[in-house]
């Protein structure tokens, strides 16, 4: 038995005659250490449960993703439930269907349907990754008020108030769900003011100030450098850029599928030379050109942000801000609002309401004039 500690789990290497080894804690009885011979590090309780008397082993969470301290205490929690019976009683009610993950998993194929791909996705993030992370396997009539706040504030702490807020709406929307089919009398978050306020961002990013971010993408993974440059010469949003996917290229266009764009309506984009160049290999088992796991599109976006302001040299733009330059900066060039607004996806003027239902004209002329003027302009040709 060994006292576990941060110092000692990033210590310990991975077995190379056995599956996997285990460390037992001198601290509490039953809490461990399982490293397998992929080098996997994974923090454990084992225990024999009071009902049943069962020994059962449960995986507490990844070494990495949480310190040895907030494992420990899971692992104290699960502790007292074993000896209890109550872990047992939970999950029998678990097995109702009523855990948080179970209703959260419910409201995305159910109570998003019609919603792009994109924002559930997003929710998807909110809510599996993140807040299941932390309460999915408590039944949902047991959640509370102060727990589900607790998981928005620190989201608020750690990343930024707008981060926050986009978590309040996620777990808002998700509670009212359950609300309207009947699992819930009334929403944990009923009554509750948002963490923080909506922000408006007017920033525009000067010419100058886009050529210095673009060579202190440098400073970038390739992957992450070939999408940074991307997104500012396409002026596309994050999510749109990063699930890119092969199937999607035909020539010098892009079409982006209405699945996968925020307002449900797809979107051509003229990719200039320098864009084309740009465009790493794609993924051959997933089709992606932007992905870490060859499954998945790109993720990470805040720490690369991070590291990009600091090569930079300024830090007061965001990565969405590339979008708002490329809007203002073609509009100051001459090019007609309709033709940029169509180049971002934007539906007013002359594709809204009852003009949309007639105007089916794509401009694709105009838009490659305007892509291609873009890119004159930012790389200074």
């Amino acid at each position: 038995m060994v006292n576990l500690t941060n110092k000692l789990v990033a210590s310990v290497k991975p077995p190379r005659d056995k599956k996997y080894i285990r460390l037992w804690d001198d601290n509490i009885s039953g809490f461990g250490l399982r490293v397998t011979d992929n080098g996997v590090k994974s923090f454990i309780f084992e225990g024999r449960q009071k009902l049943s008397k069962k020994t059962k082993q449960v995986k507490i969470g990844r070494a990495g993703e949480m310190p040895v301290s907030e494992a420990r205490a899971s692992a104290s929690e699960l502790s007292r439930q074993f000896r209890s019976g109550d872990y047992e009683r939970l999950a029998e009610r678990r097995q109702g269907n009523n855990s948080i993950t179970s209703a959260a998993e419910r409201y995305l194929s159910v109570g998003l349907l019609g919603t792009s791909a994109a924002h559930i996705a997003n929710v998807k993030r909110h809510l599996l990754a993140e807040f299941c992370k932390h309460y999915g396997t408590q039944c949902v009539q047991d959640l509370t008020r102060q727990q589900t706040m607790s998981f928005v504030n620190d989201v608020k702490l750690k990343i930024s108030p707008d981060a926050s807020l986009k978590r309040f709406r996620s777990l808002t929307a998700f509670f009212n769900y359950l609300v309207n089919e009947g699992t819930l009398e009334i929403s944990p978050l009923a009554g509750t003011k948002p963490p923080a306020s909506p922000t408006s961002r007017d920033r525009v990013l000067s010419l100058d100030e886009l050529r210095v971010i673009w060579d202190a993408a440098d400073a970038l993974t390739p992957t992450w450098q070939a999408f940074i440059r991307l997104l500012m010469l396409t002026g596309q949003r994050r999510n749109e850029v990063a699930g890119l996917h092969v199937n999607e290229i035909d020539g010098d266009w892009w079409t982006l599928p209405a699945n996968r764009s925020k307002n449900s309506l797809p979107n051509k984009v003229f990719l200039s030379p320098t864009a084309k160049r740009l465009l790493p290999e794609p993924n051959k088992t997933s089709g992606l050109f932007f992905t870490h796991n060859k499954k998945t599109p790109v993720s990470g976006f805040s720490r690369t942000l991070s590291t990009l302001r600091g090569a930079a040299g300024f830090s007061n733009w965001t990565l969405h801000d590339f979008r708002r330059s490329f809007s203002t900066h073609l509009h100051e060039m001459g090019h007609p609002p309709h033709i940029i607004e169509a180049c971002i996806n934007h539906v007013s003027g002359a594709k809204s309401g009852v003009a949309g239902v007639y105007n089916k004209a794509e401009y694709l002329e105009q838009r490659e004039r305007a892509f291609g003027d873009w890119s004159s302009a930012l790389l200074d040709d």
